[in-house]
């Protein structure tokens, strides 16, 4: 016999993930619903309606601080900016998570990298542009393309394919 489906249950699952993944609220919420569908598949039953049930475990981990959806956007944004990740792919990323358009413009405008910085990190990172020790000439035209594909604009793409030497802190 399949167990039963109730808000203690779905609160532990909730609980386990957050331990091992930093979620938002809209991500949480398809990780529960989810779980709910293949508990259902499996046979159990549901005490009382999914939906509220996902619904009363959300807000009470929104008001235990366990779910802040700015606090995340926030994290993310310097992580992946650390990393040299630009703008546009830190917004897809953001989105794809759940984030709403406006936590996501607030959190990169609070982020005093812009693209112009992180372009090198990346560049040095992925050995790119001025940061390849080999083949440089030949493989100019990847290099752009694999900096355009990241995100950048190409004019800042240029300018990192084109230099004759890293600026300083972005060297290793």
């Amino acid at each position: 016999m399949a167990r039963k489906v109730t808000e203690q249950r779905l609160m532990n699952v909730a609980l386990f993930h957050l331990r091992r993944f930093s979620a938002s609220v809209e991500g949480l919420t398809r990780v529960l619903k989810r779980r709910v569908h293949r508990w259902g598949r499996d046979g159990a039953e549901v005490e009382g309606d999914a939906e509220k049930l996902i619904a009363i475990v959300i807000t009470r981990l929104r008001l235990s601080g366990y779910l802040d959806d700015e606090r995340l956007a926030t994290s993310k944004v310097a992580s992946l900016r650390r990393g040299g990740t630009s703008a546009r792919s830190i917004a897809l990323k953001l989105r794809r998570a759940g984030l709403g358009a406006d936590l996501v413009k607030q959190a990169t405008a609070s982020q005093p990298t812009t693209d112009a910085d992180a372009v090198w990190t990346w560049a040095r990172r992925k050995k790119l542009g001025v940061f390849r020790v080999r083949q440089r000439e030949e493989r100019r035209q990847k290099d752009l393309a694999a900096l355009v594909r990241a995100g950048f604009s190409f004019r800042e793409a240029k300018q990192v394919v084109n230099a004759k030497e890293a600026p300083c802190e972005a060297a290793p």
